[in-house]
């Protein structure tokens, strides 16, 4: 079993659904704007922030594995 590929296929599965998390934060983000809620607005900013910070670094992974060739 390739090792490299399983990893480099878990880091685009991992990313996917991070990148569904993200979408689905700024949605939450955007209601809370139009809803005045403050304390939801720092909770999804916080959490939009972080999720951005991840698919950062996991698409920088992704993109090193590639150039591996993995």
């Amino acid at each position: 079993m390739n090792t490299g590929l399983s990893l480099t296929s878990e880091l685009i599965s991992r990313r996917d659904r991070l990148k569904e998390q993200h979408l689905s934060a700024l949605a939450n983000l955007q209601r809370a704007y139009e809803d005045n809620d403050i304390q939801a607005q720092a909770h999804y900013k916080g959490l939009e922030y972080g999720i951005d910070y991840g698919l950062i670094h996991l698409d920088f992974l992704v993109d090193l594995a590639k150039q591996e060739g993995l």
